[in-house]
């Protein structure tokens, strides 16, 4: 007898932690509303962990038993188009979140800030500062060295095609001018991911037209690019 047929779903929605702020729970229940009216598959992908690159790891498995030697989300249990990452304290359009799922980039994010207003988003230029606001002010999708996960899709076989473990806090080294010191620059899990995936031949960007809340402390408004 064949192999069975796998079942494939379009869309999985990834969230790591267990607590969910509320407009995060009015967006979720919107989308899925609009998925079912339009017969758009999706699966829920959800654990934690005390860790944030563990529980990141544990929710892209869909299982807290990381399974190390097997490189596909939700343990190859389905096939499925798109990968869509969203943090518990991010608050949606359901266009936003149709946007992420229709674009042709291989991974591409929206537009958040945190509570200190600093774009969660980086670029490799220079002059990073007017690089940063170009981009702000643009209409087009944008490539970016990394993004943040608070709300950021990415197409089956990108995962596939990434070593484990995905997420891990790597450091960035750097000499002074003089190479008399070398100092390490952290970066987080997500960021580290968006490393990763560059070496691995993949390209990142931005999509400025999806602007999302961003309920981290007190609710980030995007009042001087709107």
């Amino acid at each position: 007898m064949g192999e069975k047929l796998k079942q494939h779903i379009n869309i999985l929605i990834a969230t790591p932690g267990r607590n969910m702020e509320a407009e995060y729970v009015k967006s979720l229940i919107n989308t899925i509303s609009y998925l079912h009216d339009n017969n758009i598959t999706y699966m829920f992908l959800n654990q934690y962990s005390s860790m944030v690159s563990s529980a990141r790891e544990a929710t892209a498995m869909g299982d807290t038993y990381l399974d190390p030697f097997n490189n596909v989300p939700a343990r190859g249990a389905v096939t499925y188009d798109k990968i869509i990452w969203i943090d518990s304290d991010i608050g949606w359009e359901v266009e936003d979140f149709i946007k992420l799922y229709k674009s042709e980039k291989d991974i591409v994010s929206g537009l958040y800030f945190n509570e200190k207003m600093t774009p969660m988003f980086s670029v490799a230029s220079n002059d990073a500062a007017k690089e940063i606001d170009r981009i702000l002010k643009s209409n087009n999708e944008e490539e970016i060295f990394a993004a943040g996960f608070g709300f950021i899709a990415m197409k089956s076989g990108v995962f596939e095609n990434m070593k484990r473990p995905w997420f891990e806090s790597l450091f960035e080294r750097m000499a002074s001018e003089n190479n008399e010191k070398e100092i390490f620059i952290p970066y987080g899990e997500d960021f580290s991911w968006c490393k990763k995936a560059t070496q691995s031949g993949f390209k990142i960007y931005l999509d400025p037209t999806i602007r999302l809340s961003h309920y981290k402390k007190v609710r980030v408004k995007l009042e001087k690019y709107e």
